[in-house]
């Protein structure tokens, strides 16, 4: 079984994406901040992260790059989540973090359609 890790602080949005992650068979696990996204990354050492941007303690590119610090996650994926601009059409987008891509992708969209993203991620795509 796969697990995820939502990073984010808006405990609406990550409680009904556990949710439809959960139901789809995902481990999800879940941290409302930053500090406690690196913490739980590092004991649970999930497959995938989506990470939110915009978190009260620190934002989601300080906290990736502190993930990235430890060598047993350098290769995790990590999506960032972001009701912030994107593209209209997808969805999509890019985040970088100091000269490196990070996929992103919006919160408007349905959890169905977000859920079809997590899987792609998931497979490499």
């Amino acid at each position: 079984m796969k697990t995820i890790l939502i990073v984010e602080d808006t405990e609406d949005y990550s409680d009904a994406l556990k949710h439809t992650l959960t139901q789809k068979g995902y481990n999800v696990v879940v941290a409302a901040t930053g500090q406690e996204g690196l913490a739980k990354a590092i004991s649970e050492k999930p497959d995938l992260i989506l990470m939110d941007v915009m978190l009260p303690d620190q934002d989601g590119a300080e906290t990736v790059l502190q993930i990235k610090e430890q060598p047993f996650l350098t290769n995790v994926r990590i999506v960032f989540l972001t009701a912030l601009t994107s593209d209209s059409k997808s969805g999509d987008n890019t985040i970088m973090v100091q000269g490196w891509d990070y996929p992103s992708i919006s919160k408007m969209l349905d959890q169905d359609e977000i859920v079809k993203r997590v899987a792609q991620y998931l497979a490499g795509l």
